[in-house]
């Protein structure tokens, strides 16, 4: 309560009060006090969340009015994991300020985008959602796709396997992998098609979700990885490496542009999502056999 009081610059009385008066509008109680302090009640759970809402969309409001003129200026707050936010996501950009450059982004760049949506620190995000049993999504969330993302086991151009056109399971099990932790969509993708192949590779040598470590690690030439097409597709970084013939596509899923059901978006989304459609159209086109300039054909299936 003392630290409530110093932020909104109030005397702590004053703050108990205002807390006191709400409870008696509202009629529930909306704190829990003890020796250890306090915390919210369900009650005060509701309340909390709706003038989040509230909030927001006041904010929302204001810039939508102040864009009335020109709907292609104004601000527009996206949440995306590293992945895309090294691979596809920086040339949507491109396109975007290209063709509306009066419009401004900020990025959050995190593995937690739904919590960052839910709490509406973000108006988009970027990337996968989770999947439930029967295929469905969060039932908060809207999701458009845009282009189907598929995973690929990487190599530096100097591994041993780089120049491989057929790779057996036994190899793969005995290299040294860099992989992220776990908790994302990704990792549990991956994990389910190395059971499938039968590929064993323990606890990883190595795990990060840096971007730059992993670039640094894979073109050492003593690591594996798995990457996702777009970032092989955009990244400089990894243009030189070498897609090793593994079958991952059962790990294929939908990338797409992820908000809040029910939320008012900014004007600046109709032009924002026209880029990301149009950017997409080249993911489509992304031919991974293509990606090290080493593998005039489509790589084979792996040796089982």
């Amino acid at each position: 309560m003392a630290r409530a009081a110093k932020a909104l610059a109030l005397s702590q009385p004053a703050v108990s009060n205002t807390i006191a008066e709400l409870e008696r509008e509202i009629g529930a109680r909306l704190l829990d006090r003890s020796n250890l302090g306090v915390e919210l009640t369900l009650a005060g759970n509701v309340l909390l969340r709706r003038a989040i809402t509230i909030l927001d969309e006041l904010r929302g409001a204001d810039q939508e009015i102040a864009n009335l003129a020109d709907p292609a200026t104004g601000e527009l707050r996206l949440v995306a994991g590293a992945a895309w936010a090294a691979g596809f996501l920086p040339h949507l950009l491109l396109d975007l300020a290209r063709d509306y450059p009066r419009i401004r982004t900020m990025l959050i760049e995190t593995r937690d985008g739904l919590r960052i949506l839910r709490a509406r620190d973000a108006d988009l995000g970027i990337g996968r959602i989770p999947l439930d049993r029967d295929g469905n999504g969060p039932s908060d969330i809207r999701f458009v796709p845009l282009f189907d993302e598929r995973l690929f086991v990487v190599a530096g151009p100097e591994h041993p396997l780089a120049r491989r056109r057929r790779v057996d399971v036994g190899a793969l099990s005995r290299e040294r992998w860099i992989m992220t932790a776990g908790g994302t969509v990704s990792h549990e993708l991956v994990a389910t098609e190395f059971d499938r192949l039968g590929l064993a590779i323990g606890e990883p040598t190595i795990k990060t979700d840096s971007i730059t470590m992993r670039s640094a690690l894979l073109h050492s030439g003593r690591y594996l990885s798995v990457l996702p097409g777009s970032m092989l597709a955009y990244d400089r970084a990894y243009k030189d490496l070498a897609v090793l013939p593994v079958d991952l596509s059962g790990a294929t899923r939908a990338i797409g542009i992820a908000c809040l059901q029910g939320r008012t978006l900014p004007p600046v989304y109709q032009p924002f999502l026209a880029c990301a459609h149009n950017a997409a159209l080249r993911m489509r086109c992304f031919e991974p056999h293509r990606v090290s300039g080493r593998r005039k054909t489509p790589p084979d299936p792996v040796d089982a």
